[in-house]
C-alpha cells in the first residue's frame, strides 16, 4: 500500500490540504505504528507554479523525511519521474514514510 497525494502547484488551497493530510498520515503513523509509504505530486507544472507553494511543500517534505514532490506537467506529457518514483518507493518504503517533525 502506498498514499499517492497530488496537489496544484499553482493553488494554495490545495497545499493546504495537501499538508493537513500528510499531518494527518503522519500522526496515525507515529500513534499506530502502521507505516505508509507516501509520493507527493506537485501537477500543473506548465501552470505558472506558485514558489511560495514549491519552497513551502519542499520544507515539508524535508522536515518529514520525505523527497520533495515530483513537478509533473499532463500537458507536455512530462510523467517520467513518477513512474520512477513509484518504483523506489516499492524498493525501499521505510524511506518514504512520513514522520511528524521534531522541534529543533
Amino acid at each position: 500500500m502506498c498514499i499517492f497525494i497530488l496537489f496544484s502547484s499553482s493553488n494554495e488551497y490545495s497545499w493546504i490540504r495537501t499538508k493537513r493530510l500528510l499531518a494527518q498520515v503522519a500522526s496515525h503513523v507515529e500513534s499506530t505504528g502502521y507505516e505508509v509509504p507516501c509520493i507527493i505530486v506537485a501537477a500543473k507544472d506548465d501552470l505558472e507554479p506558485n514558489p511560495v507553494i514549491l519552497q513551502d511543500s519542499t520544507k515539508v517534505n524535508q522536515d518529514m523525511g520525505l523527497e520533495a514532490p515530483i513537478s509533473i506537467s499532463t500537458m507536455y506529457g512530462d510523467l517520467n519521474d513518477v513512474f520512477r518514483r513509484i518504483v523506489s518507493v516499492a524498493e525501499h518504503p521505510h524511506l518514504n514514510i512520513p514522520k511528524i517533525p521534531r522541534l529543533r
